[in-house]
């Protein structure tokens, strides 16, 4: 056994289950938004992985990760979350996500592991990581479940292309995870918009789409370029929106159209979108059959948006000053509609602050989808630390809508 396994195991007194390896079948992890309500629905979720004391899940959209789990009651779990994908202990991007069921509801604690000098690993606490995370439980049966929504406060975000490390493992509430020099097997694991299982030999596919955004009431359209397989002939195919988006959408199946002569195939998935549908992530999946009975499947990721979006992010990383100082921001909002937007952005300060630039501004969008950027320059009093919220009011149409744009003052 190498010396930190051991010293792993006589730390958590020879039961250092974190020493084993975590399974995780699918390693692409596709674009999915939940509803954060306690609640796993059917085809809600992603499945990461599952042992006979505990059922994870795992999926992200843009700015955001998502975390769930089913596991017996008087069990805690335990997400670890290497943010850098380069190895539990390596540098201090490593997060560990702990939930428990306890006074008839979920209880979440949150902290990372700083391995910057890897002889002397050291917990760091993350109270800004739990402030902004969003967690919803319930119980029933002998079992809880528990959905949780984790944004990019102190480590890296979440992105297309990003892989992480993540392992889940269920503990009892008295048994700790302190030991700084335990090893936990992380498995890699990809955000993807897109993934498929079961291709044929040869056989290639990549989405089509002006853009992977749909308003409620709209139309959406994507199209799957299909290259001849090279030893498969393909019988029929079956579209259809899972999950949350389900019944706000149309499903089709078809012959599996004709390949052409220089080897393509186009299936083209068209629907238009419920006025009562949710927002958020939705996963478009195509089933194919072949003539042998293979199974195909192939799976993209699109998002039923609002009319319009908000986006506040801060310039660099400010630190506590013993005077009154400016802090630059910048407020995005994108249009994802082909109407245009006329209306008015605000932004609503904690107490003490002012806006020196950018507090107030027309919302004026002309161009189908376009972005309105408005730079800000924020007037923080002497001494100010912590995390704090800048709310960006857009009033539109009669509505106002109100985003929070976290300020982070080390």
């Amino acid at each position: 056994m190498e010396l930190t396994t051991l010293l792993a195991t006589i730390a958590l007194g020879g039961n250092n289950k974190m020493a084993a390896a975590f399974a995780v079948p699918e390693l692409n992890r596709i674009a999915l938004t939940p509803a954060i309500d306690g609640r796993l629905d059917d085809e809600e979720w992603d499945a990461l992985s599952e042992t006979p004391e505990l059922k994870s899940y795992l999926q992200w959209e843009p700015g955001a990760l998502y975390l769930a789990s089913v596991a017996p009651e008087g069990k805690d779990v335990v997400f670890s979350l290497d943010m850098d994908g380069d190895g539990w202990l390596v540098g201090k991007n490593n997060l560990e996500v702990r939930l428990s069921w306890a006074d008839g509801d979920v209880k979440a604690s949150c902290r990372t592991l700083d391995a910057t000098r890897a002889q002397e690993p050291s917990w760091v606490s993350a109270p800004w990581i739990e402030q902004t995370m969003t967690a919803r439980a319930l119980n029933a049966g002998g079992m809880w479940s528990v959905e949780v929504k984790l944004l990019p406060i102190e480590i890296p975000s979440f992105e297309m292309g990003r892989t992480i490390g993540v392992r889940a493992d269920a503990f009892g509430p008295g048994e700790s995870t302190n030991a700084t020099d335990l090893i936990r097997r992380v498995s890699p694991v990809t955000m993807r918009f897109d993934r498929s299982r079961g291709l044929p030999n040869g056989m290639e596919w990549e989405p089509e789409t002006l853009a992977r955004n749909v308003t409620p009431s709209d139309n959406f359209r994507i199209r799957m370029n299909f290259r001849r397989p090279k030893d498969a002939e393909l019988e029929r195919v079956y579209c259809r929106t899972m999950g949350l988006g389900r019944a706000s959408t149309v499903a089709f199946e078809m012959p599996f159209p004709e390949f052409d002569r220089k080897g393509r195939s186009f299936v083209d998935y068209s629907t238009k979108v419920a006025r009562t549908a949710t927002h958020g992530y939705r996963v478009m999946e195509t089933k194919i059959r072949g003539a042998q009975q293979e199974d195909i499947t192939i799976q993209t990721s699109y998002a039923v948006r609002p009319t319009y979006g908000v986006e506040g992010k801060v310039s660099g990383e400010p630190v506590m000053s013993p005077d009154v100082q400016v802090i630059d921001a910048n407020v995005m909002v994108k249009s994802y509609t082909d109407t245009r937007l006329r209306g008015k952005i605000s932004l609503s300060l904690p107490s003490g602050w002012a806006a020196k630039k950018g507090g107030e501004a027309n919302l004026m969008i002309h161009q189908i989808r376009g972005v309105q950027k408005l730079p800000v320059k924020l007037v923080v009093p002497a001494g100010t630390q912590g995390l704090h919220t800048v709310m960006v009011d857009v009033s539109y149409n009669g509505e106002t809508t109100s985003t929070p744009m976290y300020v982070l003052i080390r």
